[in-house]
């Protein structure tokens, strides 16, 4: 049956590089002899005879199409191209799941056919976690590969790293963040207390199965998910926090029991968009893109001592372990597309956090930006898709115990904490 599948996600791959993908016009080219290297050679290029560097990216970063963050990524290729003769930079668009996606291409790739690897692949932080637990990613250096004038914010570097070293380039990322209409509190909710003493229902994805949202709380309440020997751990007092907060805002009819049916911030933000509901979750392109003049951001989440809790997912570009090794040309136009310069102004139009404060100097001086800049300074790197998957069925489980009266949160957080596997 491995086999089979192999097969047959393979066809799917091989389909999806047939002519028709987007390729950018023949050009120039520069590179660097080595990932530890930051200074550039030339490699000689026969005569009539183009040098193919192929990316993936995800359909939300398509060079296709006439918006604007379309027609700056188009270009930034073109002038990469234009810039090292003989180059042809050939771009693949992936989906986010299925046999096609991303993550399902570049193992299938990498399995049965390891030429048609691409040169580059832009990946989300699980993604990129998946891909380097698998060893199909090749690390860059991080003397050379992150220049220090690009100030990335510390959270989003960190959301870019495995086992000790740079997995992928950041280039942008994405928050969750609070927000709420203007009517429906006197000021911005930052404390589980504004939030109880108002008068105004609030939707959180506690159907998450990865509980992010309750991980993120329980963090911001003092809890740990690791302990002083490095081993799993969950901390009975804080997560009883939590939990006593939403029983809290359940009891005042300010939490509705259908925050356990949303399983993201793309449903409540969707709730809160539609004006189902006047606060709750949204991520910042959502927001970023249609929030009304009267939705108003709070950015991180509303945690007990005020100081908000929000977790960054960044944006990598990253070099798939390809038989050859990584193509110098490509460490170069990874390079040339997460330096601030450019991936400044893109990450303002497709409605992503830029990875760093260069970047967001690109911007206008706005709201937004301002917002842009609190999220990637105050939000703490996603844990990693293991913790995730070990602790968010034992948190949504928890949480679920205590909306529902099934259990008091004391005896919710204590059936957790006996839920969690031991090594």
């Amino acid at each position: 049956m491995r086999a089979v599948r192999s097969i047959l996600l393979l066809a799917a791959l091989l389909s999806a590089c047939a002519p028709g993908s987007r390729t950018t016009d023949p050009s120039p080219s520069t590179t660097e002899p080595a990932l530890s290297t930051a200074v550039a050679s030339t490699l000689p290029v026969p005569p009539g005879t183009p040098r193919a560097l192929t990316i993936w990216v995800p359909p939300d970063l398509s060079p296709d199409g006439s918006g604007e963050a379309a027609i700056l990524f188009a270009a930034r290729l073109q002038a990469f191209d234009q810039a090292h003769p003989g180059v042809r930079v050939q771009v693949r668009i992936k989906g986010r799941s299925g046999p096609a996606g991303m993550t399902e291409a570049l193992a299938a790739a990498y399995q049965a056919a390891p030429s048609v690897l691409p040169d580059l692949a832009a990946l989300d932080a699980s993604e990129l976690a998946s891909a380097t637990a698998a060893e199909r990613i090749t690390f860059w250096d991080d003397a050379s590969s992150v220049p220090e004038s690009w100030a990335l914010a510390d959270a989003i570097l960190a959301s870019s790293r495995a086992g000790g070293g740079v997995a992928g380039l950041p280039f942008a990322a994405e928050a969750d963040l609070f927000a709420y209409r203007a009517t429906a509190y006197t000021e911005a909710p930052r404390t589980w207390t504004d939030l109880l003493t108002g008068s105004t229902a609030f939707l959180f994805p506690l159907g998450d199965p990865t509980a992010r949202f309750t991980l993120g709380q329980y963090l911001a309440a003092g809890g740990r998910i690791r302990d002083a020997d490095g081993a799993p751990t969950l901390d009975r007092l804080a997560l009883q926090e939590v939990l006593s907060f939403y029983v809290a805002a359940r009891a005042g009819g300010l939490l509705p029991l259908t925050s356990r049916q949303h399983e993201s911030s793309d449903t409540t933000g969707e709730a809160l968009l539609s004006g189902k509901i006047d606060a709750g979750l949204i991520a910042f392109t959502p927001f970023a893109a249609s929030a009304p003049g009267d939705l108003l951001p709070v950015g991180p989440s509303p945690t007990g001592d005020g100081q908000g809790a929000c977790f960054v997912r960044a944006w990598t570009w990253a070099l798939p372990s390809r038989p050859s090794g990584p193509e110098p040309l490509a460490v170069e136009l990874a390079r040339w597309l997460a330096d601030p310069e450019f991936s400044g102004p893109w990450t303002r139009a497709l409605g992503l956090l830029p990875a760093g404060a260069t970047a967001l100097g690109t911007w206008p001086e706005d709201d937004l930006t301002s917002l842009a800049g609190l999220l990637a300074t105050r939000c703490a790197p996603l844990p990693t898709p293991d913790d995730l998957a070990r602790f968010g069925p034992i948190l949504r489980q928890a949480a679920e115990a205590a909306l529902t009266g099934e259990l008091t949160p004391e005896a919710a957080a204590s059936r957790a904490v006996l839920a969690l596997p031991r090594p």
